[in-house]
């Protein structure tokens, strides 16, 4: 049997007589040969693509994890900012509430200032109206008791006068008489 690269070209020939054994193990020999070679570049081709496969795929990961990883850290900052809001918020509600606090009792000091000089007020006119009925009562009084005494005299002087009267008639008769 030749020994050649033409597997099927000598298998051909040797078709039609019994195949011995030594022609068994040059062919199995042959094809183990053929398939050592084609494994050998068939392993490395599938050894390139599992590894090409993986590069992509790292690439992939990798730039997914950058994008979850920017957007994270986006959401992150947003979080933090609202916080931040809030608690400005917070701070400012409180500073409005304790104005408001504050001015509540500013106000509530005002009506009371503004109750007590309505107090002052109404007591101060009571003891107006009582002084001035009294100062009245008392000139009244006085009053009463001048113009009693101007009665008096006014009737007195009428009397002396009236008298005086009397005494010249009587003179001025008596003279005549």
């Amino acid at each position: 049997m030749p020994r050649g690269n033409d597997w099927s070209h000598s298998h051909r020939q040797h078709s039609r007589q019994p195949i011995g054994m030594s022609d068994f193990t040059c062919v199995c020999t042959r094809a183990w040969i053929v398939s050592d070679t084609d494994c050998g570049c068939l392993h490395r081709k599938v050894e390139e693509t599992f590894q090409r496969h993986q590069r992509e795929r790292g690439k992939l990961k990798d730039e997914y994890q950058k994008q979850m990883m920017s957007v994270l850290t986006q959401m992150e900052n947003d979080i933090e900012k609202t916080k931040d809001a809030e608690d400005k918020l917070e701070d400012l509600f409180k500073q409005q509430q304790k104005l408001i606090q504050q001015q509540c009792v500013v106000h509530a000091n005002r009506l009371k200032s503004l109750r007590n000089i309505h107090d002052q007020y109404t007591k101060g006119i009571k003891e107006l109206e009582r002084s001035q009925m009294d100062q009245q009562g008392s000139v009244q009084h006085e009053l009463r008791q001048e113009l009693g005494y101007l009665q008096k005299k006014i009737l007195h002087e009428t009397q002396n006068q009236e008298m005086a009267n009397v005494r010249k008639t009587l003179q001025t008769m008596l003279a005549q008489v």
